[in-house]
């Protein structure tokens, strides 16, 4: 007679002792699938990525799209949704790029602003993240890319960035703004004020708020 195996592993029997009942053992049966749960590593529980809010802002179509040449606003206000990130809660801006058979520059503008009576100036500093089409990270700018450009008769103080798309990164269609949320209230290295406005006056805070801009154009030769 011909014995035939089971290619199914056999289920683990493991023994745990319940606090507080004095020589009571309890049978605990896991499963292959119930072990690889336990085992698998990933994201803390309940957070987000910048992958995941893309989806979800794409699925719902809330995003900001760019023209091949010109420029999108977007206020961040504080009753925009907040999502748990790693860095702390953040609201974030998702741009969906054009497409575009030329080669171009996004440059990514935070401005500085100041509410009424406040001596405080505050700005939302932005990490910036570039996903592809199936919403994978392509590349990141951190928040330490960022430049301060002064006040002027036509643009405000702001903090700001410019990345290229050349023909390598054609695949590459969103990019999703957020910011560290654990550092929102520190004080940034200086407010713009301005050169006369005496600097030792005025605090810049970062914050969850903001006013964003994204402008596209050619890329400028260095």
């Amino acid at each position: 007679m011909t014995m035939h195996l089971a290619s199914r592993p056999a289920n683990i029997i493991r023994r745990v002792r319940l606090p507080g009942w004095r020589g009571v053992l309890c049978l605990v049966i896991l499963t292959p699938a119930l072990l690889a749960a336990q085992d698998a590593p990933g994201a803390a529980p309940g957070l987000e990525t910048p992958t995941s809010i893309a989806q979800i802002l794409a699925g719902r179509k809330a995003f900001a799209a760019l023209p091949v040449k010109g420029k999108v606003k977007r206020d961040i206000k504080m009753d925009d949704q907040t999502y748990p990130m790693d860095d702390g809660p953040s609201r974030v801006v998702l741009l969906k790029l054009p497409d575009s058979p030329e080669p171009y520059a996004l440059t990514i503008k935070s401005y500085q602003f100041k509410h009424a009576f406040s001596t405080t100036y505050g700005i939302f500093v932005p990490t910036t993240v570039v996903l592809d089409g199936d919403f994978a990270v392509t590349r990141s700018v951190p928040e330490t890319a960022l430049q301060w450009k002064s006040e002027s008769m036509m643009k405000g103080a702001r903090l700001q960035v410019t990345l290229p798309f050349t023909e390598s990164q054609k695949g590459e269609r969103f990019v999703l703004l957020y910011t560290r949320g654990r550092f929102v209230g520190r004080l940034t290295p200086m407010a713009d004020l301005g050169p006369n406005v005496p600097q030792r006056f005025f605090n810049a805070k970062t914050t969850a708020e903001g006013q964003i801009e994204a402008e596209m154009g050619p890329i400028k030769n260095k």
